[in-house]
């Protein structure tokens, strides 16, 4: 009989318009998660490309005959027409990064700083200086050397350290900071600083540090003890130190997708870490 629709063809039917049903559904699911990560890939992008700019270009201004010192005034800094933070090839101008201003009148504030760089989305970066002294060399506790005329005291806390010291220097803001590293039961965990140029520990309790806290013979410039290298074959080889250089950008918003990354660079020879906030 014509037009007869037997029973096969109705389950093929209702099982088809199922699978497509399922496929739709699943599809429309998988939109947002989509959109989302395409959001976080453009704003991971432009942020890599503005933080390549600032950390491998100067930077210019076209007051009068124009040049790459923004920071160099009032008028420079009013006139800013590139942003850039570098001295060379991801090594930082310290001028440049404390002519950096959140907010106000003086410096590269956040508002000429999206005006001038184009970007489309929020930022906060965080300058972070690390500086490493090195300190392979060593001496017994109870034999100091010569040269260096290392001068160490009796204090409680020398005292009761192990019998290896070791030692080193580097210079840090322009002063020479040398310290001693001793340990107890085994771990490198105390350190001694001079901030004065000279090897002389003898009024050390003073100067005492353990990770964690701050570090002030650094002139112009607040550090914390980061870290002492206690990895194996290399103990008391080492001491990290850490000191935010700047804050700049903008608050993030919490109600926002907040994209994070780390980008490096160096000033003075010294490692530094940006932490770059975007949303």
């Amino acid at each position: 009989m014509k037009g007869q629709i037997n029973f096969e063809f109705l389950a093929s039917a209702a099982l088809y318009l199922l699978a497509v049903g399922a496929v739709m559904l699943n599809a429309s699911s998988f939109i947002p998660d989509y959109r989302d990560n395409l959001q976080s890939a453009s704003k991971h992008t432009e942020a890599r490309a503005v933080t390549s700019s600032m950390l491998t270009e100067p930077g210019s201004h076209n007051h009068g005959s124009g040049g790459s010192e923004w920071e160099k005034n009032a008028d420079t800094q009013s006139s800013i027409t590139g942003v850039g933070v570098a001295s060379g090839f991801h090594r930082l101008d310290k001028d440049k990064i404390r002519n950096l201003t959140t907010a106000g009148g003086s410096g590269l504030n956040y508002t000429e700083f999206r005006r001038v760089s184009g970007v489309e989305n929020q930022y906060r970066f965080r300058f972070i200086w690390m500086p490493v002294i090195e300190t392979p060399q060593e001496f017994r506790k109870d034999n100091p050397p010569t040269s260096p005329p290392i001068e160490t005291n009796s204090s409680s806390n020398f005292s009761s350290a192990g019998n290896t010291v070791h030692y080193g220097n580097e210079t840090i803001n322009g002063e020479d900071i040398r310290v001693l590293v001793t340990s107890h039961n085994g771990v490198y965990d105390h350190v001694y600083f001079s901030g004065d140029g000279n090897w002389n520990f003898e009024d050390s309790d003073t100067k005492l540090r353990v990770v964690g806290s701050e570090v002030t013979q650094v002139p112009d410039q607040e550090f914390t003890l980061n870290e002492i290298q206690n990895r194996a074959d290399d103990k008391g080889a080492a001491v990290f130190l850490s000191g935010r250089l700047k804050s700049f950008g903008a608050s993030p918003d919490t109600a926002s997708s907040v994209v994070r990354m780390d980008r490096y660079a160096e000033l003075e020879g010294e490692p530094v870490r940006i932490e770059v906030l975007v949303w």
